[in-house]
């Protein structure tokens, strides 16, 4: 099990490669985990409210979420490797 949510999980969406995913949470944040290790990676701060969906943009590190701040938020995201 991959923990580190504070609140419930709304969402989450595997990266292209398989080995990431990214989580969004009641808890207002978006969470990106390694898959292999269950480690959390990086945390994503920015919404006022609960995250209610994320998507991932096809063979790139940017994420789109939207939360119930009536917000669309987009992140890029500092992971270097190409199987994201």
């Amino acid at each position: 099990a991959l923990e580190g949510h504070t609140h419930g999980v709304r969402c989450c969406v595997v990266f292209a490669g398989g080995t990431r995913v990214i989580s969004g949470s009641w808890d207002k944040t978006l969470k990106v985990w390694d898959l292999a290790t269950g480690k959390e990676l990086y945390t994503l701060e920015g919404h006022t409210a609960g995250v209610r969906c994320c998507a991932v943009f096809p063979g790139s590190t940017r994420v789109i979420s939207g939360g119930d701040d009536k917000t669309l938020k987009v992140w890029d995201l500092p992971m270097s490797k190409p199987d994201i």
